[in-house]
């Protein structure tokens, strides 16, 4: 059998016996993906699209399939069962198993439904990721691709097909939610978040369903004033204070700033002649001091918003448009792509020529002082800018403070605490990164794991560092006890940021030394001398730096 294509899409499958080429009538006029026919020639196959047909060795139709699970079916290619039935290579639903009869079955690997990324979030253990994008003039790509969220080791996605609110945009004008951006998550529950869209205002998510669209028929978000643009609310930032309120920035209208405050009451700002016309935001972080720093996209640098510890009075706000210019910022380049701030309160900056720190971010409206400054790295005995060469994408600052930073073409970076040391770099080269585009990164404080966003999906790193926590607990050493066939390292976790961590025999002998990485110290079995342990039950002491609080527990190594 053979299947002639039509670029109309009514294509034509012939086949033959012992005679001349026939045409099979039966699915004459379709589109015709694929054909498959068994060793034993007693079916013949045929996908579609958007359906699956088999038919006998008679060349009757005996199975229609046109959806898995209750859900519509998107088969990319199709082969016989042995006994009966079909497998199908499904867009959306990985690999269908379908029977004579019943709504079949999907096998997919768990990770999320499709590859998208623009922003992703972590709190409590659970990361949420925003699959949506703008192109390059910041107009929608009109992606439909909803939320992934990652919570107890498993993916899952609400989108349009499991979630009405997704697919009616219901508070709005109507239509399919499009291209969700940025991600804040509730820092009292990891359950609760809100996403930024750049055409329907902010999705709130409980539970990974959404209860509520916020845009301006209840919030002080607003509308572009453009009557073309359907009453599009573009929200490409979010992200909380340290009082839970969080903070949103919709572009492209007149008050492009706005606030939930924890108890659901919301105000907008207007930053007047600060932006000069140009409301084009996307993300929002908040320092220490409480400023609020708002990258401007395509070379207009970054805005800084004071508003004085008081949301309901405008008349101390303060408002600082940054650029490349000396006492406004002093940014190596005006093309600025993220944003972060470290555990030092110091505000960490991605350009286009690398990366810029305001060390003293208290000062940024001050005429002098204020500035940012680039970080020399130190390689081998040469010292140079802090990936100058770099377009720097995403920024992350994980539990120890070192700071992940992720670029447009050469994979991910991860520096000291103070940038001046190169500890890691992976490209697709030289790890599992499928691409060297790096969107952004997500870190779970929790367990230290870092998730790395590219154009072409995401992957996880197993870090070192987690977030300290408030009280020395020794929560788990891991693994414990050690088997005489595990040659990992261990370990230890539930510290005080910055502790000392040592290591000693049941004598009171001292085997090894180190200082956490945040709230988690590792220990590779060794001794002072890097020689592996002997079996034995060894005794681990640990103190946060100020000698305030300490904790005991003990590790089984068996060698």
């Amino acid at each position: 059998m053979v299947n002639f294509s039509n670029s109309a899409g009514t294509d034509t499958v012939y086949y033959r016996e012992q005679g001349p080429w026939q045409r099979f009538s039966g699915v004459y006029g379709t589109s015709n993906k694929q054909l498959h026919v068994p060793l034993s020639g007693d079916r013949l196959t045929v996908t579609h699209n958007g359906f699956v047909r088999q038919f006998n060795d008679q060349l009757q139709e005996v199975a229609f399939w046109d959806g898995v699970a209750g859900q519509s079916l998107q088969p990319a290619a199709a082969v016989a069962r042995s006994g009966g039935g079909s497998w199908v290579a499904s867009s959306g639903h990985g690999l269908a198993r379908l029977g004579m009869g019943g709504p079949g079955e999907a096998f997919y690997p768990n990770g999320p439904k499709n590859s998208s990324v623009y922003r992703m979030g972590s709190s409590g253990g659970e990361v949420y990721v925003g699959t949506g994008g703008v192109a390059n003039n910041w107009g929608n790509y009109f992606l439909k691709y909803g939320v992934h969220r990652f919570k107890e080791n498993t993916w899952s996605t609400t989108d349009r097909s499991n979630d009405p609110l997704f697919a009616t945009g219901a508070n709005t004008f109507g239509g399919t939610v499009n291209d969700m951006m940025g991600v804040a998550v509730d820092p009292d529950d990891p359950d609760h978040v809100f996403v930024g869209s750049w055409d329907e205002g902010v999705v709130e998510l409980r539970n990974g369903s959404v209860v509520q669209i916020h845009n301006p028929t209840n919030s002080s978000l607003q509308y572009i004033p453009i009557s073309a643009a359907e009453g599009a609310v573009q929200v490409a930032g979010l992200t909380f204070d340290r009082d839970d309120n969080l903070w949103v920035t919709n572009s492209n209208c007149t008050s492009p700033i706005s606030v939930r405050q924890k108890n659901g009451t919301w105000r907008a700002f207007n930053p007047g002649s600060a932006v000069s016309g140009n409301t084009l935001l996307s993300d929002i972080v908040v320092d220490d001091n409480g400023y609020k720093w708002m990258v401007r996209p395509r070379g207009s640098g970054l805005l800084v918003f004071d508003d004085g510890g008081t949301l309901g009075d405008t008349g101390d706000d303060r408002y600082k448009a940054l650029n490349t210019s000396e006492g406004s910022g002093k940014l190596p380049s005006a093309d600025v792509f993220s944003v972060a701030v470290d555990q030092d309160g110091e505000v960490w900056v991605g350009t286009g020529k690398g990366v810029a720190v305001f060390y003293n971010p208290f000062s940024v409206f001050d005429n002098s002082g204020g500035d940012a400054q680039q970080v020399l790295l130190e390689q081998d005995g040469n010292y140079q800018l802090l990936l100058e060469t770099e377009s720097v994408s995403a920024i992350a600052v994980d539990g120890g403070d070192r700071k992940w930073l992720g670029t447009q073409n050469a994979g991910v970076f991860l520096v000291s605490a103070d940038g001046t040391e190169l500890l890691e770099h992976f490209t697709a080269d030289n790890s599992p990164l499928p691409g060297n585009n790096i969107v952004s990164i997500a870190i779970d404080g929790v367990t230290g794991e870092v998730f790395l966003g590219t154009d072409q999906g995401i992957v996880s790193f197993r870090g070192t560092a987690t977030e300290g926590g408030e009280d020395a607990e020794c929560a788990s050493v891991f693994p414990n006890p050690v088997r005489e066939t595990y040659t990992g390292p261990v370990a230890i976790t539930g510290l005080m940021r910055d502790s000392d961590v040592r290591v000693t025999d049941v004598a009171g002998n001292l085997v090894y030394r180190t200082t956490s990485l945040g709230g988690q110290a590792i220990w590779p079995a060794t001794d002072l001398n890097g020689q592996r342990v002997s079996t034995g039950v060894y005794l681990i002491l640990a103190s946060d730096a100020s000698g305030t609080y300490s904790c005991n527990t003990k590790v089984v190594v068996v060698r």
